[in-house]
């Protein structure tokens, strides 16, 4: 079965999905296959991307990168996110499932009520699933971002929370926990609402303590 998935946003975390996916078609026991498009803000991602097949082709317009998407990878900073889903939702296909990386992902889901396409009872006829990977041991140190650093085996063995909606039907939420499968993770389900509150206590708050801390110690005599 031939699927095609649009990754927006190419550097090590896009890329590394795009490898992953190329990595399993190649299986003798594959019973799927992925063309893959990418899109980016700047061409050179993409290009580098394409070079180390990551992704077939690419598009700059995000409504033609996800026209004819069955699966959609958003990958981009937090505050970049409700933009896009307001430019691409209203011309998702039906049926579409958008995998979405952000780092919280209440609001996400809130976004996507808004802007994604609905039948004649206002429900969601394309869907969003919150997706958090925990990159392997052995990557998880490095520096490198960029998409050339991009890894076939980046999630291999990995951990790869499944954050979905109440209301999203079981074939979207499977979707998500097949492609976890695919690209070498264990899929983990937890609900938004305490991922949110996970990344506030081992993220957000550390981050909140430092800067509090250096401006304390920046105001003190001792400075």
């Amino acid at each position: 079965m031939q699927v095609h998935v649009t990754i927006i946003g190419l550097d090590r975390l896009g890329g590394s999905f795009g490898l992953a996916l190329k990595r399993y078609q190649t299986r003798p026991d594959a019973k799927h296959s992925f063309v893959i498009l990418g899109s980016d803000n700047t061409n050179e991602p993409m290009k580098t991307a394409q070079k180390i097949g990551a992704i077939d082709d690419f598009h700059r317009d995000k409504l033609k990168a996800v026209e004819n998407a069955e699966g959609v990878i958003i990958n981009l900073p937090y505050g970049q996110t409700e933009g896009l889903l307001a430019r691409i939702g209203p011309t998702l296909k039906p049926g579409a499932v958008v995998l979405d990386l952000s780092v919280l992902k209440q609001p996400v889901l809130g976004w996507s009520h808004e802007f994604f396409p609905k039948n004649a009872q206002g429900q969601n006829v394309a869907y969003l699933v919150g997706l958090t990977p925990i990159v392997n041991v052995q990557s998880l140190y490095s520096g490198s971002v960029e998409v050339e650093d991009a890894r076939a085996d980046l999630f291999d063995g990995s951990e790869i929370l499944i954050a979905p909606d109440a209301a999203c039907p079981p074939e979207a939420v499977q979707l998500a926990e097949d492609i976890a499968r695919l690209v070498g993770g264990k899929p983990r389900f937890i609900d938004p609402a305490e991922h949110d509150g996970l990344v506030a206590a081992t993220e957000e708050l550390p981050a909140l303590l430092g800067a509090t801390l250096f401006f304390t110690l920046e105001k003190s005599e001792g400075w």
